[in-house]
């Protein structure tokens, strides 16, 4: 496993949705809270990408990297962490 880590500290005054691409997984970060972000099965050849669309953020896992973890003090997080009931209804 390469040793690249990401990490994201909600500095903003509610839960964030942050997206994992490209596998389109969500997070919902609490204000005050740090996610680490860990590729799970990728060479040295990959790099993150980062971006702001002002509802959320999303972080792009690119190059050869076919899978990312998502942690929160030491703990391993599913798809959908914090996900609020309506978060995407129309």
């Amino acid at each position: 496993m390469p040793s690249g880590k990401f990490t994201y500290t909600n500095k903003r005054q509610h839960l964030l949705n942050i997206m994992i691409e490209p596998w389109g997984e969500d997070y919902w970060i609490p204000p005050g809270e740090t996610f680490e972000f860990l590729p799970e099965s990728a060479k040295d050849d990959f790099f993150f990408e980062v971006t702001d669309h002002g509802s959320y953020i999303a972080v792009y896992f690119d190059g050869d990297c076919s899978y990312t973890a998502v942690y929160h003090a030491g703990r391993k997080l599913e798809c959908g962490h914090n996900r609020p009931p309506d978060a995407f209804k129309a």
